[in-house]
C-alpha cells in the first residue's frame, strides 16, 4: 500500500501535477533528471569506498508518469542485497554478540559467539539530499514560474 503525505495540501498538489499540460510534464522530469544526476554523483562521493561496490549500486531514477525521482540503491532486491552494508554504513549498528558458525578443519560446523562492536552511521546516502535540495528548488521554481506565467497568457486553452 503505498503511503500519502500527511503534509497539508498534498493531495490538491498530486491532482494539480495530474492535470498540468504534457510540455510542463516533460519540464519537470527534464528538471528532475538534471537534479537526480547531481544527487546520485554526490552520493557516490560521499559514499566510503573500500571495494566501490557501494558506490557503483547508487543508481537514479525518474518516474515520467508519477513526476517522481528515487535516487539511492535502487534495483532488484538480489542487487540491492549484495549491499546489504551499505544499510549498516547509512544507519549504523548497535553492540550486539551474534551467534556464528564456521566449519573445523574436519568439515564439522563449529558455532561460537561473535562480539559485534556498535557503529554510528555516517547517513552518507540519506543525508546527501540536504546539500541539492536548494538547488532542485530554484530549477523547480523557474520551471513554475514559466509554466505559471504562460498560463496567465492564456497558452495551452486551446
Amino acid at each position: 500500500m503505498a503511503r500519502r503525505s500527511r503534509t497539508k495540501g498534498g493531495k490538491t498538489f498530486r491532482r494539480l501535477m495530474k492535470n498540468i499540460p504534457a510540455s510542463a510534464r516533460e519540464e519537470f522530469a527534464d528538471v528532475l533528471e538534471l537534479s537526480g544526476r547531481d544527487l546520485a554523483g554526490v552520493m557516490r562521493a560521499r559514499v566510503r569506498r573500500r571495494t566501490g561496490a557501494l558506490g557503483r549500486g547508487v543508481k537514479w531514477k525518474v518516474l515520467r508518469k508519477s513526476l517522481k525521482l528515487r535516487v539511492g540503491v535502487l534495483g532488484s532486491p538480489r542487487a540491492r542485497g549484495k549491499l546489504f552494508y551499505g544499510y549498516i554504513l547509512n544507519w549504523g549498528r548497535k553492540a550486539q554478540t551474534a551467534k556464528a558458525n564456521r566449519r573445523t578443519q574436519s568439515g564439522a560446523v563449529s558455532s561460537y559467539l561473535m562480539r559485534v562492536s556498535a557503529r554510528a552511521g555516517d547517513r552518507s546516502i540519506t543525508g546527501a539530499g540536504s546539500y541539492l535540495l536548494p538547488v532542485l528548488n530554484k530549477r523547480l521554481a523557474s520551471v513554475w514560474e514559466r509554466i505559471l506565467g504562460a498560463a496567465a497568457r492564456g497558452a495551452g486553452n486551446e
